[in-house]
């Protein structure tokens, strides 16, 4: 099982992938909306090669969200 899926499978949502400072921006979104917030670094193992040119040497990472459980 990919960590990916491990993340889903825990109630965590894929959002977005992005870099500062957007990226901070959305996390800070996100969290205002009242969702759970969780940052991974980008899997290039994942990718297929025309996707993983435009991350690698970027200081990328994704965001996770799920709403907050009381």
């Amino acid at each position: 099982m990919t960590k990916e899926e491990e993340l889903v499978k825990e109630g965590w949502e894929k959002q977005s992938t992005l870099s500062e400072p957007r990226l901070s921006e959305a996390v800070e979104m996100y969290k205002e909306l009242g969702f759970e917030v969780r940052i991974e670094p980008v899997d290039l193992e994942c990718m297929d090669e025309d996707c993983k040119e435009c991350f690698v040497g970027e200081d990328c990472k994704v965001i996770y969200t799920r709403k907050r459980t009381l």
